[in-house]
């Protein structure tokens, strides 16, 4: 049996398509949250460096708190991005491998 392999591989990027749109939405969901849990306390120290009830240093140090807590949550978005990822893979290859099991396939 003959592969078409332009078929193989549009059904290879329409599995890959499937897993990656499934979890791109609630990837760009969770970093729009993190930097949402973290807005007031952003607004609360820029507020109190403006007004003077801040020191600069003081104000560093604690965005550099803030930064280290979005990028740690960030980093856990990186992990589940790279989940969907391999799955997006896996069930591409999961076509390919289909197409080559049936034109293996003896006829009957």
């Amino acid at each position: 049996m003959d592969l078409n392999f332009n078929d193989i591989f549009n059904n290879m990027i329409s599995a890959a398509k499937d897993n990656l749109s499934a979890g791109g939405e609630d990837i760009v969901k969770y970093g729009q949250s993190v930097f949402e849990n973290e807005k007031s306390k952003i607004e609360t120290l820029t507020t109190l460096l403006i007004s003077g009830s801040l020191s600069q240093d003081d104000f560093n140090s604690r965005i550099d708190d803030v930064k280290m807590t979005v990028e740690s949550q960030l980093l856990a978005e990186q992990a589940i991005a790279k989940s969907t990822a391999q799955k997006a893979i896996n069930a591409a290859m999961d076509v390919l491998s289909s197409a080559i099991l049936t034109a293996l396939k003896p006829p009957i």
